[in-house]
C-alpha cells in the first residue's frame, strides 16, 4: 500500500467517524435495543396467547436482562418497553448527526414492532417530525413511492400481519351486522360472488385495498379475508405502492407507512391486537361455524351461484356453503404472512388521508443522505491532488 493509499484508508475511516458518530455506548446501545425489541415481540405474542408457558418464560428472562442493562418503565408499556422522551430529545439537539445515522439504521435493521415502540413516543417532536419529513431535501428522489391503481387475484395475495380476526373475516358474508341499514353486505357479497374488480366498503367510503409491490397488503386485510372467504378468484380493486430503494421488503414499506402517518399526525397510529385468529383455525372450526351461523337470506344469494360453489351440484345446500367457505379459509389461513408484525403494530393508512401523498413525493426521509459520501469524495479529491503532483 503506497502513501496516497494508506493516507486515504486514515482519513476514510476518521471521516465516516465523525460523521456517524456512534459513541461509545453503541455497544451497550445495540445490546439494550435487542432485548427491548425482543421484549416487544414477546409481549405482542402473550396478548393472543396469554397461558403459553415458553412465552411467559421468555419474557421473564428478558425483564430480568432488561433489569441488568438499566432499561426502565418497559413494565408500563403495552410493548414491553418504553422509549425514554426526555433523553431522546437530548440526543437529538446534543448529536443531530448520531440520531440520524441511528434512525436510519433502526429503518433498516429492527422489525415493526421494535421501530414503533422505540419512535411512537418521539415523532410528535417537532425536530423529529420534521426530520421525518425531510426527504425531499437530498433531490435524489430515493424515497419516493411509485403508486398506481392495480388489479389483483385476491387469493394470491400476502398479508403482512400475524394475525387475522376470525370474526372480521367471516360474520358479514353470512349474516346482517348491525351497523348495516341498507342491505349493503348482501349486495356486496353478490360482487363478490360475481368477482370482478371487487371493491368493499370501510369506514370512509368504498376503499380499495392498499398493496406494496403488486403482492404484500398494508391496509385492508379483513376486507382481504372476507373476499378470499367468500371467493378467493375474484379480483380486487388495490392501491399499489412500489419504491426501487425499499425492493420488495414488506417490512420495510409499513415502516415508511408508518412514517408517512407520524408526518401528517405526529403520532403512529395502530388498532389493539383481535381475537380469535383465523391464521390460526382450522377449517372445522370454520364449517362448524357457518353451519351454527348462516342466515337464510344469506344462504339465497350463494345458491344463485351454484357454478361458483359446485357446478356439479343439482342444488346448493347449507352443508355445501359451509364446506366450500371453510376451503376458501384455507386461502388465508394457509398463508404464510410477508412479516411476523402483529396487528397492534399495524400502520391505520385511513387515518392519515396525505400519507400517499407523502410517499409518491418523497416526502418521508427513511434512507440515510449523501452527507457522509460527499465529505469523502471531496476529502478524497483533496488528498489526490496533494500526493499524485
Amino acid at each position: 500500500m503506497n502513501l496516497f493509499e494508506s493516507t486515504f484508508e486514515k482519513h476514510k475511516k476518521l471521516i465516516l467517524e465523525k460523521v456517524n458518530k456512534l459513541s461509545s455506548r453503541s455497544e451497550r446501545d445495540a445490546i439494550s435495543t435487542q432485548i427491548s425489541g425482543q421484549l416487544s415481540d414477546i409481549v405482542a405474542r402473550l396478548k393472543n396467547n396469554p397461558s403459553d408457558p415458553k412465552l411467559k418464560a421468555e419474557k421473564e428472562r428478558l425483564e430480568k436482562a432488561a433489569d441488568r442493562y438499566g432499561i426502565k418503565n418497559y413494565r408500563d408499556q403495552d410493548a414491553g418497553v418504553t422509549s425514554d422522551k426526555e433523553l431522546a430529545d437530548k440526543e437529538i439537539a446534543d448529536n443531530p448527526q448520531k440520531f440520524k445515522a441511528e434512525f436510519w439504521n433502526d429503518f433498516k435493521e429492527m422489525s415493526v414492532a421494535q421501530f414503533v415502540t422505540k419512535y411512537k413516543s418521539i415523532v410528535a417532536d417537532p425536530k423529529v417530525n420534521a426530520f421525518i419529513m425531510s426527504g425531499q431535501k437530498d433531490s435524489d428522489n430515493t424515497e419516493a413511492f411509485k403508486v398506481k391503481k392495480a388489479y389483483g387475484v385476491v387469493g394470491e395475495l400476502i398479508p403482512t400481519q400475524n394475525e387475522i380476526g376470525f370474526s372480521n373475516s367471516l360474520n358479514d358474508i353470512i349474516d346482517k351486522p348491525k351497523w348495516d341499514k341498507d342491505g349493503s353486505t348482501i349486495q356486496e357479497l353478490e360482487k363478490i360472488l360475481v368477482g370482478d374488480n371487487v371493491i368493499l366498503r370501510s369506514d370512509k367510503g368504498a376503499t380499495p385495498i392498499i398493496t406494496f409491490a403488486g403482492k404484500y397488503i398494508i391496509d385492508g386485510h379483513h376486507r382481504w379475508s372476507k373476499i378470499c372467504c367468500a371467493n378467493p378468484k375474484a379480483t380486487v380493486v388495490c392501491l399499489d405502492f412500489k419504491n426501487d430503494s425499499i425492493g420488495e421488503n414488506p417490512e420495510l414499506a409499513l415502516k415508511a407507512f408508518h412514517l408517512a402517518i407520524a408526518g401528517e399526525t405526529k403520532g403512529m397510529l395502530t388498532q389493539k391486537a383481535l381475537g380469535q385468529n383465523l391464521l390460526k383455525t382450522s377449517p372445522a372450526v370454520v364449517e362448524k361455524f357457518i353451519l351454527e351461523n348462516i342466515k337464510d337470506q344469506y344462504l339465497a344469494v350463494y345458491k344463485k351461484y351454484k357454478n361458483v360453489i359446485n357446478p356439479k351440484a343439482a342444488e346448493i345446500n347449507k352443508e355445501q356453503v359451509a364446506r366450500y367457505i371453510a376451503n376458501n379459509s384455507m386461502s388465508v389461513s394457509g398463508k404464510e404472512p410477508g412479516t411476523d408484525t402483529p396487528r397492534a403494530y399495524m400502520p391505520q393508512v385511513d387515518q392519515a388521508p396525505s400519507a400517499e401523498d407523502s410517499l409518491a413525493k418523497g416526502k418521508i426521509n427513511f434512507a440515510s443522505d449523501k452527507v457522509a459520501e460527499n465529505l469523502f469524495e471531496s476529502t478524497f479529491n483533496k488528498f489526490k491532488n496533494l500526493y499524485t503532483k
